[in-house]
């Protein structure tokens, strides 16, 4: 059974995460925890002692955070196996970590910050810091970027895009959700980003071979795809910078979910949870899950 660590703070993006969360076709129902972590109060004055900011913070949880909590879990209990919370006063990144470890989660769910007035901030402070430091798989929640193609929260997912490379992580999500029971018309697309070798000019051979090795990857990964999905399609893309080639590709083709592995192999080493994949992380136009590799 999937154990799903679902970090709260009572915000929409919060919100967001629960209802995307519940709505994934798991193949059994899933346990689920809401953790919400009050942070300690800005220490105004060197009088302040530490007993002091423990007291108001724990009269803020007992006020505020332990009700919302609590209405948020009643709502979400008929979506899940077994329904908890935890409570928790500190650091929030370093509470939802602890939370996780503690209870032995497989997959952490945060939501992510909407749109700056400027550039696209897909992470928060707090979100970023889980996702670079989280031993665990993470469903990293937000709000499609075009709202006249957003799936609804709350509905499965109807068009989910792997970005594979052939690595452990990234072949472990492919079949991961590949056991899932996806409804009929959910349509998935698997895409390669094929970098192009710009620093010296390779012998065609060798060109071809790497391309056979792609589209060898491709295959395997829509044989497994197959019987889940409705629809299986998938693209090797010609990549200058592989970041911008795959979020080009989730905005153009409207992806509900993106799926990445954690590290790619061989000579796409850099690919994930290095600077291209928390690139993607923070310009995906969709939710994103990342799979972290088993730990052996």
């Amino acid at each position: 059974m999937t154990k799903l660590l679902i970090a709260t703070d009572g915000s929409e993006n919060s919100r967001l995460a629960q209802e995307f969360a519940a709505a994934l076709p798991f193949p059994e129902k899933a346990s689920a925890r809401l953790v919400a972590v009050t942070p300690l109060p800005v220490t105004l004055s060197e009088f302040y002692v530490e007993d002091v900011l423990f007291q108001q913070a724990h009269q803020i949880q007992n006020t505020v955070v332990a009700p919302r909590t609590t209405a948020e879990a009643e709502k979400l209990r008929s979506s899940f196996a077994n329904m908890a919370t935890d409570l928790r006063i500190g650091d929030p990144a370093h509470e939802i970590l602890a939370s996780a470890k503690e209870h032995e989660s497989d997959v952490i769910v945060v939501g992510a910050r909407g749109l700056s007035a400027i550039p696209r901030i897909l992470l928060g402070s707090v979100s970023d810091w889980i996702c670079r430091h989280a031993p665990q798989s993470l469903l990293v929640v937000r709000p499609h970027v075009d709202e006249k193609v957003a799936q609804v929260h709350g509905t499965v997912p109807k068009r989910v895009l792997f970005a594979v490379d052939g690595s452990a992580a990234s072949l472990q999500a492919v079949k991961r959700l590949a056991a899932w029971k996806w409804p009929a018309g959910t349509i998935a697309r698997a895409v390669l980003a094929f970098q192009k070798i710009r620093i010296f000019q390779p012998e065609q051979a060798f060109i071809d071979a790497e391309r056979q090795h792609a589209d060898e990857t491709l295959a395997q990964v829509k044989s497994i795809l197959a019987p889940a999905f409705t629809q299986v399609e998938s693209a090797v893309l010609d990549a200058d910078q592989i970041t911008h080639t795959i979020v080009s590709d989730a905005e153009s083709w409207k992806s509900d979910l993106l799926v990445i592995g954690s590290r790619g192999m061989g000579r796409w080493e850099r690919f994930f949870l290095g600077s291209t994949s928390l690139g993607i992380l923070h310009h995906a136009p969709c939710s994103i899950w990342v799979e972290k590799p088993t730990q052996s």
